[in-house]
């Protein structure tokens, strides 16, 4: 990578971000229109917060590489003066690449704060459990703003790789948010695999007979992993690993990395929207095995000439709650009344 040059760099960067930002428009349109059709058919209010995030993500990303084929058409089109491209690349703090290191920092910073969100409802918007999130948010924010300001002030001509005065700032940013990705996402696997423990174990115990496993699947597992912005956790310890090796690919990963934030956003309220989240397959899961337990129970109380009538009760609560939430209601001696209060899709996430 010694003979990576940053010309190169910049090129293959422009290459990679605008193939990312291709699959970000088509990621904020499906989700845009899950959002809006998700509204009409709940005849609910369209989600203005959730429409925003996906708009100005989107955004983010559409200035930046906008700031990326100017620059690139300056280097290598309109400079005509001595170094070639390598001396427009390496005008650090010129605006255009501190305005694009500012786009970069927001982009990331929304996608974070949106996970952070996303783990606070599924908590039942108990702040207790977002505190380390929004700590080590805030200590990448500060982060961000001392890079910027250190960028935007340096006056020399460098290129972000040999910039040694502002590079513990970036490689702190970049840790600050790996971690937070991967402590947020632990959270969220722990609450829905104690979820899910809890409601087998319900089950089990009045399923006559009928074993239900705590665990979770590797099926689950994976999607979980998905939701909680993997791929993009991913890109973020590669782009810590090329700033620490001090290489040129720090631009492409950079750049490719703002996009994946605005993608994966987009991706999880897809899912949500159209109820194919691990909220909605947990809860459908329990319904299923609910059901089944009904006709166990039918097959071995019902009497001759005894009538059993079940009637399920499901609302979609506004977080993922327990399942002690979970009543059972008997009626007469001929009717079995069950109401079952489960974990569906967030009034913040439609």
């Amino acid at each position: 990578m010694s003979d990576f040059g940053i010309d190169a760099a910049q090129l293959v960067a422009l290459f990679m971000e605008s193939s990312a930002w291709g699959m970000q428009f088509v990621t904020m349109v499906i989700c845009v229109y899950t959002l809006v059709s998700t509204s009409r058919t709940t005849r609910r209010p369209l989600n203005i917060p959730l429409l925003a995030y996906a708009i100005v993500l989107f955004g983010f990303g559409t200035l930046d590489i906008a700031f990326a084929l100017h620059r690139n058409l300056q280097a290598f089109v309109s400079y005509k003066g001595v170094g070639g491209p390598d001396a427009v690349f390496n005008q650090i703090s010129d605006y255009v690449t501190v305005l694009r290191s500012v786009w970069n920092f927001l982009a990331v910073l929304v996608a974070d704060s949106a996970l952070i969100h996303r783990c606070w409802v599924i908590y039942g918007r108990k702040w207790i459990f977002v505190i380390p999130s929004i700590i080590i948010w805030l200590g990448g924010f500060a982060c961000a703003c001392a890079e910027t300001y250190y960028t935007s002030t340096l006056g020399k001509s460098t290129n972000l790789a040999g910039a040694t005065k502002i590079e513990p700032f970036l490689n702190a940013f970049i840790v600050c948010g790996v971690t937070l990705n991967i402590v947020t996402t632990t959270l969220i696997l722990y609450r829905i695999n104690a979820i899910h423990r809890a409601s087998a174990r319900y089950f089990s115990k009045n399923s006559g007979g009928t074993t239900v496993s705590t665990r979770l699947q590797w099926s689950e597992l994976n999607r979980i992993l998905v939701e909680s912005a993997l791929v993009y956790t991913l890109s973020g310890i590669v782009l810590l690993i090329v700033n620490f090796a001090g290489s040129n690919a720090v631009y492409p990963t950079s750049d490719i990395n703002l996009q994946i934030a605005g993608i994966q956003f987009d991706l999880i309220l897809i899912r949500v929207g159209r109820g194919i989240s691990t909220e909605h397959v947990e809860a459908q899961t329990s319904m299923q095995t609910m059901h089944f337990n009904l006709r166990a129970l039918d097959r071995s109380k019902q009497r001759p000439g005894m009538q059993i009538s079940v009637t399920q009760d499901t609302s979609l609560s506004t977080e993922l709650r327990s399942f002690s939430d979970i009543e059972s209601k008997k009626g007469s001696p001929h009717e079995f009344v069950q109401t079952v209060r489960v974990a569906g899709i967030d009034d913040d996430y439609v």
